[in-house]
């Protein structure tokens, strides 16, 4: 299935990147976020990639799902620090967040805009 799929494509990606690896996994929805980094944190291949979720802090949502602004900028940063190497984020990021680089971009979703095949 797609989590197979998925964790295939980090595996595939950490072999050729090794600890220079830095991938964002982008969603659609804020619940699939968190149930992906649910699934690779709980994944004994996985889970030392240190993963975090990243969404628009200005979205309304559920008060479950829900980031602040602050969260969402150490997010960030521990992601430049190398201290985190995967995001896991909603499409909105892709268009009005300050992201940082990555060196693999998996899209879980179908792409949906013209900006995601960019």
């Amino acid at each position: 299935g797609r989590l197979s799929s998925l964790k295939r494509e980090i595996i595939s990606s950490l072999k050729n990147f090794g600890t220079l690896f830095r991938g964002i996994v982008f969603v659609q929805q804020r619940v699939v976020a968190h149930i992906l980094q649910w699934y690779i944190d709980s994944d004994p291949e996985l889970e030392t990639l240190g993963t975090v979720v990243v969404y628009a802090t200005s979205s309304p949502a559920t008060a479950s799902l829900r980031l602040t602004p602050s969260q969402s900028k150490e997010r960030l940063h521990k992601f430049r620090r190398g201290d985190v190497r995967l995001l896991v984020s909603t499409a909105v990021s892709e268009e009005g967040m300050d992201v940082p680089a990555a060196n693999v971009v998996i899209r879980f979703d179908a792409v949906q805009t013209p900006v995601s095949l960019v």
